[in-house]
């Protein structure tokens, strides 16, 4: 009934069952690497090379960080007659829109007075080439980061600069 066909052509014989196919089949996958190498080891070192010299052409910025704990004093009088509420002062101070202290500490070194007065200090508008306070400003704010921890409420106080000394 199968004789007409030919052995290879048979339900369970395989073209590809003598052992030393295996190893033709290892041969093909390892030839065109084989055939390849300069291509590939050259290719990685340049690749290297240009990510190096692009690393070299990236001028390095440097961050001051610094951290602080905002004072616990009540700041105004209106604060300390919401205290003396009881459980009442959270609800008057969440609906008042009253803040932490660490909360109107941040507020205040994000304003534009003390972004002005750190402009005028450190010469900011002649070093960011701003003709305009706004531009220096913004300029100011993309390099400067104010966080307060949500647990501890510390002041975190982040800076980016080219220079070391100047961040």
């Amino acid at each position: 009934m199968m004789a007409d066909q030919p052995e290879s052509d048979r339900p369970g014989h395989s073209v590809h069952s003598s052992p030393e196919d295996g190893s033709s089949v290892l041969v093909a996958l390892v030839e065109p690497i084989f055939q390849n190498r300069w291509l590939l080891v050259l290719g990685s070192l340049l690749v290297g090379a240009l990510a190096l010299g692009g690393s070299y052409a990236i001028a390095p910025t440097f961050t001051s960080t610094t951290t602080f704990l905002p004072s616990q004093q009540q700041q105004s009088a209106a604060a300390a007659a919401l205290a003396s509420l009881g459980s009442l002062a959270s609800l008057a101070g969440g609906a008042a829109g009253l803040r932490t202290s660490g909360d109107q500490y941040v507020t205040l070194m994000q304003s534009a007075t003390m972004s002005d007065r750190i402009i005028d200090r450190f010469g900011l508008m002649k070093l960011y080439e701003a003709e305009l306070r706004v531009d220096a400003r913004e300029t100011l704010q993309k390099r400067v980061r104010i966080n307060v921890g949500k647990r501890d409420g510390l002041i975190t106080v982040e800076v980016d600069d080219e220079s070391p000394q100047r961040a």
